[in-house]
């Protein structure tokens, strides 16, 4: 009883682990598009101001409209929150199996149901 215990909270630390690592990538990505963005376009419009050759400015708020995008489409934000939230799920699960005397097999059960909600709620994601 101990040893499955052991093995499902060494699972649910891995898959904490994993949320942790997604959600920063994906919120990290979030700032790098948003900064770029606002960064190439800054540079867009000085470079008008400074009568800079068109193709450059073309480039500038090609680029920036590119990383707005890129942003959109993969909806990086809100992967970032639901990792997130997704973590946390899982940290309570992690603790009822921690601090209570249930047995393992019950909060495998409630385990499974966690990360079923969690990834049918993944952003995008449009249902079985």
């Amino acid at each position: 009883m101990d040893n499955l215990r052991e093995l499902l909270i060494e699972e649910i630390d891995k898959d904490i682990a994993r949320r942790q690592k997604f959600e920063t990538r994906d919120f990290m990505v979030t700032e790098y598009l948003g900064w770029g963005s606002i960064l190439l376009g800054t540079a867009s419009g000085i470079s008008g101001a400074f009568s800079a050759p068109g193709g450059l400015i073309a480039v500038f708020g090609a680029l920036a409209g590119l990383l707005v995008a890129v942003d959109k489409a993969f909806n990086f934000s809100k992967r970032s929150i639901w990792n997130g939230e997704y973590k946390l799920s899982l940290k309570e699960v992690r603790y009822k199996l921690e601090l209570s005397s249930n047995d393992p097999a019950v909060i495998a059960t409630d385990y499974n149901k966690v990360r079923k909600e969690w990834e049918s709620k993944f952003p995008g994601h449009k249902g079985p």
